[in-house]
């Protein structure tokens, strides 16, 4: 006889057996539906570093087209169009636009660099003697937990791909520094990430610290060749930075932005009035970076009234909460104010900057400038938190959230749209009938 304690035994070994991969399967399919296909196959959004690596290898620095091919992400100077972004991701993309010329996908690239950062913040998060069982929440903190989602699903859009190639960059010069810190390898790494994204300088105070502070070194001497080795090749991305600005704008220290054509009524407007930087943007990206929460609009540009998120994005205090568990840092002192200092002065630029990001579906993509330096904070304060229900409550909040943001809405919208036409052919046979 079956009894209904029988049937409720039953169904809890299935839970437990496969509850867990079900779970996983699921997360695994929304993760893969906030994919757009053309941007992985044919289509798709033309990506700016697509045209610069096509500048390159026809051995200029100009963009070779018109207007016809993008009308984003781009400054006129002279007759000309240029990008206005730094040169590395286009190098990057060059062997790829070799081969498939102006229909190159960036967004698969960005997966393979996505690969290749989990295994070095995995190698970092070892070298800073996290215990195993907090190694897998840590990963999807980062890569599933922060903005790191939304900008590789978006890195059809060029600027979205720099970010993408800036930490790459940043976490192999982080993972450097903890191994065996050689100062020219750092310098490197970090020259790459800021030919990618300028705001990466200010990683160069904590990998400073890093290098100082390794205990590979047992004397100054030690000490200041690596740093002088570290400085010096970080020189040379400056001056290839100030040379490709010279190429383009006629004057090494004007990076175009400017002259930059901005499509978007709104930016172009603040631009217009207040520039690049100016005290006005300050309130708005405070609120922006800290306190706004996650909340859908209903309004245009959209048709139907469809819901979308804020296009300027969540805060990190709601779309990625376990960041606070950084103040729980511990350890060397000239580390910790290191990074605190790379982190604070970096904050502190893009909060006066005219954008905070534009266009987010969640978090706030500029923050991806300071998180790797972050994450290695918040790998040492999740060390000294005793109680794994917070950490793993914030980090599976935020991976939860994300999952919404970027699958869940649209795909539940599609389902009610869908659901609303099935019901309306229903009713209509039923009315015929």
């Amino acid at each position: 006889m079956i009894t209904s304690a029988t049937v409720q035994r039953n169904v809890l070994q299935l839970i437990h057996r496969f509850g867990k991969p079900l779970l996983l399967g699921l997360v695994g399919l929304l993760i893969l539906q906030s994919f757009s296909l053309t941007a992985l196959g044919p289509g798709g959004v033309n990506n700016v570093h697509v045209y610069q690596a096509l500048a390159f290898l026809d051995g200029h620095v100009y963009l070779p087209f018109t207007s016809q091919g993008l009308n984003f992400d781009i400054a006129f100077v002279n007759g000309r169009y240029q990008c206005p972004f730094p040169p590395f991701p286009a190098a990057v993309l060059m062997p790829f636009v070799a081969l498939f010329g102006e229909s190159t996908r960036v967004v698969p690239i960005s997966l393979g660099f996505t690969v290749l950062n989990i295994m070095v913040l995995k190698r970092i998060f070892e070298k800073l003697d996290v215990e195993i069982q907090l190694l897998p929440w840590l990963l999807a903190a980062f890569f599933l937990g922060s903005p790191y989602w939304s900008v590789v699903r978006g890195s059809a859009i060029g600027s979205y791909f720099s970010n993408v190639v800036a930490l790459t960059a940043l976490l192999l010069a982080v993972n450097e520094a903890f191994g065996k810190s050689r100062g020219f390898l750092v310098g490197a790494f970090l020259g790459m990430a800021f030919l990618s994204r300028q705001l990466s300088i200010y990683t160069a105070i904590f990998l400073c610290a890093t290098i100082w502070q390794h205990p590979r070194f047992s004397s100054n001497r030690a000490r200041f060749g690596h740093l002088l080795a570290f400085v010096s090749v970080f020189s040379i991305a400056v001056a290839v930075y100030l040379t490709f600005n010279w190429l383009r704008f006629d004057s090494p220290f004007d990076t175009g932005y400017s002259k930059w054509i901005l499509d978007d009524p709104f930016m172009a407007e603040r631009f217009k009035n207040f520039g690049s930087f100016h005290p006005m943007y300050f309130f708005h990206n405070f609120v922006y970076m800290f306190i706004q929460g996650f909340h859908l609009e209903f309004s245009p540009p959209m048709y139907l009234d469809k819901p979308h998120v804020d296009p300027f994005g969540t805060s990190l205090t709601f779309a990625s909460p376990f960041v606070f568990f950084a103040f729980k840092a511990r350890g060397r002192s000239i580390l910790l104010w290191g990074a605190w200092i790379s982190v604070s002065l970096c904050l502190l630029h893009m909060l006066f900057y005219f954008s905070n990001g534009w266009v987010q579906e969640n978090g706030i993509r500029y923050a991806l400038d300071f998180f790797p330096v972050l994450m290695v904070l918040v790998a040492l304060g999740m060390k000294n938190v005793n109680n794994q229900f917070l950490w793993k409550s914030a980090i599976s909040y935020s991976v939860g959230l994300n999952l919404v943001a970027l699958s869940v809405i649209s795909y539940v919208w599609d389902l009610y749209v869908n659901a609303g036409r099935w019901g309306k052919s229903l009713l209509m046979l039923f009315v015929k009938a």
